[in-house]
């Protein structure tokens, strides 16, 4: 099997753990809230991201939606509650910025063999980039952190004002940016959403990324492999892929 044209990875829990940085910035957001304002924060399952990091289906709305989504929602809420519309949005920016600051100091690493994942796909020839739903500049601070802004070079984030995902724009859009076309594209992400946007958008795969110290979800099934260590993931396209099939 011979080497994608671009492979495209989600950033939350696919190339950096999700659980340090978020929950961090979920802590600091909902405290800065509830200083803020005597609204229950926790209804309906707004605030309770972290702890549902690999499903879509479970109906947080923080689970899959962009940082855009997430102010606007929480904006809602307050209205909800009784905030006048002015001042429900400016709670939630400066709620956002705070989280942002805080959760933007702490410093971020990859998850175990991915950057040599990546150098080996680079070094290949594979074109390669990320789309995310959080906003595009933390995004790239975020890959430039990690040492990797020169092999991927392309970063398209939630705030692009494309439909977020599992709508395929965001992924056809670095498709479009990498100068390939979707069918020669692979998309590595670690939730439902990952995996119908890469088949909505007609990836060539949709591959699951599951660490070896998480529970395998029963979505994986929708995906056309599951990816347990980022080591495997080069012999994928060798004669002998070394990845759970889930089918």
């Amino acid at each position: 099997m011979s080497l994608p044209d671009a492979v495209l990875f989600d950033k939350d829990g696919t190339i950096l753990p999700f659980t340090p940085f978020w929950t961090t910035w979920t802590r600091v957001f909902r405290d800065a809230l509830a200083a803020a304002v005597d609204v229950d924060l926790t209804a309906g399952g707004l605030l309770d991201w972290p702890a549902n990091t690999r499903t879509a289906s479970h109906g947080s709305s923080l689970d899959v939606a962009t940082m855009g989504d997430v102010r606007v929602r929480v904006a809602a809420m307050l209205r909800g509650g009784g905030v006048p519309d002015v001042d429900a949005r400016r709670i939630v920016a400066t709620a956002s910025d705070t989280a942002d600051a805080v959760a933007g100091a702490m410093p971020v690493s990859a998850h175990a063999g991915l950057v040599d994942a990546v150098d080996a796909l680079s070094a290949a020839g594979v074109r390669l980039g990320v789309v995310t739903g959080d906003d595009e500049a933390r995004a790239r601070r975020q890959v430039t952190a990690l040492g990797l802004a020169d092999r991927l070079p392309v970063v398209v984030g939630g705030d692009r004002g494309l439909p977020g995902k599992p709508d395929p724009a965001t992924l056809v859009e670095a498709c479009t940016l990498l100068g390939v076309e979707p069918a020669g594209g692979v998309y590595v992400g670690d939730s439902l959403v990952d995996v119908r946007a890469a088949r909505a958008a007609g990836f060539s795969l949709a591959i699951a990324y599951v660490p070896l110290d998480a529970e395998l979800p029963t979505w994986s099934g929708e995906a056309d492999a599951v990816l347990r260590r980022f080591a495997d993931l080069v012999p994928l396209w060798g004669a002998r892929p070394v990845v759970d099939a889930p089918r």
